[in-house]
């Protein structure tokens, strides 16, 4: 099968991370986790190569699915505004990752106060992190930003189609959508 620390990229690059792993690192900083995760997707998709010739079990881990999702916010940053939906429980780890692996962004937190004036406020290079309970009472307000980016973590929460939620969810403007489940 194929060494997935080692992934030739763009240009011949060559990458260095383990796509099951803990950790996804590049020798060139953002690009290079931009570009492998590129690699990984060109070979799952494109290729079609099973994910055990990857070195994964039977579904993309966590971290791995983490540095997906981050370069294609990277990537996609000057497109517009963009979000990230998650339970509570997780919110403070993604701030901290995207502060840790893509820097470039601009995290903004949907809190108790202010909500509007933020949701409003929001630019291309930011990043507005929330919960699945604000995704549901500020639907209204949410989804009247067009975003270039969704992202869904732990997306099996929307899967029935019938709850306020997984609406909300529905209602989003986003024109790229990416749904993490675990």
């Amino acid at each position: 099968g194929l060494a997935p620390e080692r992934v030739l990229g763009h240009n011949g690059a060559v990458l260095q991370g383990d796509l099951a792993g803990e950790r996804l690192t590049a020798l060139t900083g953002l690009d290079g986790l931009k570009l492998a995760a590129a690699a990984a997707l060109y070979l799952l998709v494109v290729r079609r190569v099973p994910l055990e010739d990857l070195g994964v079990k039977a579904r993309f881990d966590a971290p791995a699915a983490l540095g997906m999702a981050l370069a294609v916010l990277v990537e996609r940053r000057m497109l517009g505004p963009q979000l990230v939906v998650c339970p509570v429980s997780v919110l403070t780890n993604w701030r901290s990752e995207i502060s840790r692996f893509a820097p470039v962004l601009q995290v903004k937190v949907l809190g108790m106060s202010g909500r509007e004036e933020l949701v409003k406020d929001l630019s291309a290079g930011e990043v507005l992190l929330t919960s699945y309970g604000l995704l549901q009472s500020e639907s209204e307000l949410l989804s009247s930003v067009n975003f270039a980016t969704a992202v869904l973590d732990e997306a099996h929460i929307i899967k029935n189609m019938a709850t306020k939620t997984s609406k909300a969810s529905m209602q989003l403007n986003a024109r790229f959508r990416i749904a993490l489940t675990g």
